[in-house]
């Protein structure tokens, strides 16, 4: 008998038993998904070449994940409430492992992009749900020590997601960075048939059925706008164009829509709020930074600096580690000096090690490298954790639930907008100064971060 089909009285024997598997599993499903948007990085330039490319074209694969997450956050919770969480869990779990293995077998960039995109759908429902699972099983007193063992391990998989894609890809192939995800997905699936216990909410509202579309198709059409510039063989100019247009007024229509709406799909209204319209607009020019980053480092260092994808990936462990430590103990720093004081400090430090990342060469010590990343990853953090701060100070608690929808899908998206602007700033540049990446692109990548810095 399934554990979600026994009466309440029955439940109560099992309940240290879920308190002990439920963490578990849901730190397994976090620690799945963080780790797959990092690993895919270093796993770029291999990737490439097996399908005879430029490995700048791969940003395509990259972004799609982002963009489906963008789009489909703002549903889960709703599907959760609508279709019950255990049904919500499986399906996302499923989603997410069927993806994977199509991604594993990909031939071509489109069906990896596509694949991707599907991967991300799932992703975009495995994170609010699990988190939903948990508020529902245990009481409010226990929710930020069940949280601190859930996310611990989660954030492992972000760290070392660099390292892990370039070990795969160098001593496997690229294809088992997603591979590895059927075994773990199938795990998860037996485990929560039997162990997650199923709620529908009773009282459920209704949803912006057109407002959802309105998003999906502003935000699809935006993206292709951005990551096919430059790209006119895959897209004339005029296409490119006009769906950069057609994305933009979908997506004004989409902004006055919600804005009258009594339940909007993303509640616009609420950047009224100073602090987190402040908040807001600083999280899409990190999260846009951060995804920079991410992709274009792995880059520089195998495709100009000619690092293997595993000293790649190690090269960039010290970056992820930082993310590690410093959001353990960047409350604390908070608290110590300030939010306000500790966001703009740690904003102009972030400046300052991008600009470092612009000196840097062949030549240049591996340990001054660690060193940059590292303090670059800390740093990040740190005015990560800040702005979180900023985003709820004057937040009505009732609203909390819809500055999150929107706080989270607007992350994403400017991920994936990061990724398609830098792609442009390199090609750009590379065209200008007539110079190729994989053989004196130094430059190249060094203008990219400088100007990325003045951004």
């Amino acid at each position: 008998m399934s554990l979600s089909n026994k009466p309440i009285d029955e439940l109560s024997s099992t309940q240290k038993y879920l308190e002990k598997i439920i963490p578990f599993l849901v730190a397994s499903v976090l620690f799945m998904e963080f780790l797959d948007i990092s690993i895919i990085n270093t796993a770029v330039p291999s990737i490439a070449r097996s399908f005879n490319i430029s490995p700048i074209l791969l940003k395509f694969s990259v972004a799609s994940y982002f963009l489906s997450l963008a789009i489909f956050i703002p549903i889960s919770g709703w599907c959760a409430d609508k279709f019950g969480v255990r049904k919500t869990f499986l399906f996302s779990v499923t989603l997410f492992t069927i993806a994977s293995l199509l991604c594993g077998l990909s031939t071509n960039i489109w069906q990896l992009t596509f694949f991707r995109f599907l991967q991300g759908v799932g992703g975009a429902f495995m994170n609010p749900v699990s988190r939903i699972i948990v508020l529902r099983l245990f009481p409010a007193k226990d929710i930020v020590r069940i949280q601190g063992i859930i996310f611990t391990p989660a954030m492992l998989g972000y760290v070392l997601g660099p390292f892990l894609g370039g070990v795969i890809t160098d001593y496997l192939s690229w294809h088992w960075i997603f591979l590895i995800n059927v075994p773990a997905g199938l795990t998860i699936i037996y485990i929560g048939r039997k162990h997650i216990i199923d709620y529908i909410e009773p009282h459920i509202k209704k949803l912006d059925i057109f407002g959802f579309f309105l998003a999906a198709f502003s935000l699809c059409l935006i993206t292709i706008f951005i990551e096919t510039l430059n790209h006119y063989e895959i897209l004339s100019k005029e296409m490119v164009f006009l769906s950069g247009i057609i994305g933009s007024i979908l997506f004004i229509i989409l902004v006055w829509r919600c804005l009258h709406s009594s339940s909007p799909i993303l509640d616009f209204a609420l950047l009224k709020i100073r602090t987190f319209k402040l908040g807001f607009y600083i999280n899409l020019c990190m999260y846009a930074l951060n995804a920079s980053i991410a992709f274009l480092l792995p880059l520089m260092f195998q495709e100009n600096f000619k690092l293997s994808p595993a000293q790649s990936g190690l090269l960039i462990l010290p970056m992820a580690i930082a993310y590690l430590i410093f959001r353990g103990i960047s409350s604390r720093i908070i608290r110590q000096f300030g939010f306000r004081q500790t966001l703009i400090a740690n904003l102009t430090l972030v400046f300052i090690w991008l600009i470092s990342l612009s000196f840097i060469q062949q030549s240049t010590s591996i340990y001054i490298i660690i060193i940059i990343l590292f303090l670059l990853g800390a740093s990040t953090i740190i005015a990560g954790s800040s702005t979180g701060a900023l985003n709820y100070i004057e937040m009505p608690k009732q609203h909390t639930s819809q500055a999150t929808s929107i706080d989270l899908t607007f992350r994403q998206f400017s991920s994936s907008m990061g990724i398609g602007i830098s792609s442009f700033l390199l090609i750009t540049l590379s065209n200008l100064l007539g110079i190729n990446i994989a053989t004196h692109g130094a430059k190249v990548f060094h203008d990219t971060f400088i100007i990325l810095y003045q951004y």
